[in-house]
C-alpha cells in the first residue's frame, strides 16, 4: 500500500470514528435529558393526588438513582450519602406540604467523561401550590454525577449549587 493510500485510509477511519462519537454523544445526552424529564414527572404532583398514588410515584424514583446517592443540599441541611429509602422518605415528606407540584429541568450542560460516567449541570425549576394555598416558585442550580448501570443512566451524586427565586425562560 502506498503512503497516499495509507493516509487516505487513516483519514477515512478518523472521519468514521469522529462521526460515531458525535452520534454516540448526542444519543447519550438525549438519554440523560430523558432521565431528568422522568424525574421531574415523578416528583410532580397533581391536585387531588392521594397518598397511595404519591407513594407509588416516589417508589418509582428507585429507577433513577444508584443504591446510595451522595446529596449535598445545604438549603435542606443535607450533606450525606442517602439510601433510596432515605431519599424516598425525604421526597414524600417534602411533597406532603404541597397540593400541586410542577418540576422541569432546563439549561443542561452535559459532559460525558467516560462511556459510563457523566457530569450534568442543570437548572431545576420548581413551582408548587402549598396545602395552605400559597404559591412557591424557585430554581435550584444542580451539579450531578451520573453513572451508567445496566445500560441506564442513574444519579450517583447531587449538589445544589445555587437557589434563585424564579425560573426565567431563555
Amino acid at each position: 500500500m502506498t503512503p497516499k493510500k495509507i493516509v487516505l485510509a487513516l483519514s477515512g477511519a478518523l472521519i468514521i470514528a469522529l462521526t460515531a462519537m458525535f452520534f454516540f454523544s448526542a444519543d447519550e445526552k438525549d438519554d440523560i435529558k430523558a432521565l431528568f424529564d422522568r424525574v421531574a414527572a415523578t416528583i410532580g404532583k397533581e391536585a387531588g393526588e392521594n397518598a397511595i398514588a404519591g407513594m407509588a410515584k416516589i417508589k418509582s424514583l428507585r429507577l433513577f438513582f444508584i443504591e446510595q446517592c451522595w446529596v449535598d443540599a445545604p438549603v435542606y441541611r443535607l450533606n450525606q450519602a442517602m439510601t433510596f429509602d432515605e431519599i424516598a422518605a425525604f421526597v414524600f415528606k417534602e411533597r406532603a406540604a404541597y397540593k400541586q407540584i410542577t418540576m422541569r429541568f432546563q439549561r443542561f450542560l452535559i459532559d460525558i467523561k467516560k462511556q459510563n460516567e457523566a457530569m450534568v449541570n442543570v437548572a431545576a425549576g420548581f413551582a408548587g401550590k402549598t396545602t395552605g394555598g400559597g404559591r412557591v416558585e424557585d430554581v435550584h442550580q444542580l451539579s450531578c454525577r451520573l453513572l451508567k448501570k445496566d445500560g441506564e443512566w442513574r444519579i450517583e451524586q447531587i449538589q445544589v449549587v445555587e437557589v434563585t427565586d424564579a425560573f426565567h425562560n431563555d
